[in-house]
């Protein structure tokens, strides 16, 4: 299998300490691929040794099989980044930054203009772009830097703390254009804080802690868990002596919640166990682990072995 991103035992040592330690990761075309880690784990030093502005101490990367290191040209032509906040002159129409940028990704002259026309109507700022950027919101601004970013034409779209100071609608917005971008086949590399839209955008995760990888798995295989339900009962005492005896095992959330580890197929025998009981029951809710449960129980853990 080919990948659009290959890093390959990749170290970074700064003075005497080792920020980032044989990282592996590989990224196949039209992934969406998310990064995360607590703050100190290596996380903007990786982009940054992935975008070229450093270089690692060992290890490769390799980007549509090019090396950044020995082939450094090639390589970071496959790339579109936004590293922080995308750089972009208010006083210009949103064409003209387009222009400026197709510019210095080398897109042939003749195809200008039909690139920019094509990201502007993949961002959705078609009807706004000889607007000057001043007047953009800041969820219009992140777009027209994702478009300046995929103006090459690149495999790879890097993006890192993307929705940062972005509203709901705009994050809703953003999220829907990463699915729209990925469809397209371009592989996007997320570092984010916001646990819960890389729960929602990604494919995959990694999670760093101390620049090394410790978990790397599908989204939905690194929330799979035994199932849970919450019983909004009327007597949480007489509910959970209801089931005093079974192999069902119960915790008491609050003062009218029980929380049961249970198959959905079980459900039924509980409730009427309940009844039987005198136990009233007024509400069921699955209860799903997140991902920003599941970091914080990695990272704990980690810690406490540490």
């Amino acid at each position: 299998m080919s990948y659009v991103l290959e890093v390959k035992n990749v170290k970074k040592k700064i003075g005497n300490k080792l920020i980032v330690k044989g990282l592996n990761m590989t990224i196949g075309e039209g992934e969406v691929y998310g990064f995360i880690g607590p703050n100190g784990a290596g996380k903007t030093t990786t982009i940054r040794m992935l975008v070229g502005l450093i270089r690692p101490s060992e290890g490769e990367i390799l980007i549509g099989g090019h090396n950044v290191q020995s082939d450094r040209s090639n390589a970071l032509s496959q790339v579109g980044a936004i590293v922080e906040n995308p750089e972009l002159y208010g006083d210009m129409s949103g064409r003209k930054n387009l222009l400026h940028y197709a510019r210095l990704a080398r897109v042939p002259k003749k195809e200008i203009d039909t690139r920019i026309n094509e990201m502007a109507k993949l961002v959705e700022l078609d009807k706004r772009l000889d607007d000057k950027v001043r007047t953009y919101s800041l969820g219009m601004r992140q777009r027209l830097g994702i478009a300046q970013a995929l103006i090459g034409n690149p495999s790879l779209l890097i993006l890192d703390e993307p929705t940062n100071g972005l509203d709901p609608n705009g994050i809703r917005d953003f999220r829907a254009l990463i699915k729209k971008i990925s469809s397209s086949g371009i592989s996007v590399f997320i570092s984010s804080h916001l646990l819960s839209e890389i729960e929602m955008i990604c494919d995959r995760v990694a999670i760093l802690k101390e620049g090394a990888v410790v978990v790397e798995k599908q989204v939905s295989d690194l929330l799979v868990a035994e199932e849970q339900y919450d019983f909004k009962v009327d007597d949480i005492k007489r509910a959970i002596e209801a089931l005093t005896g079974t192999a069902y095992v119960t915790t008491a959330i609050d003062a009218r919640t029980v929380r049961i580890d249970v198959t959905e197929e079980n459900i039924p025998a509980i409730v009427e166990m309940f009844v039987q009981n005198g136990v009233k029951v007024y509400g069921i809710q699955v209860e799903k682990e997140t991902l920003e449960d599941k970091f914080l129980n990695i990272v704990e853990n980690l810690q406490e072995v540490n």
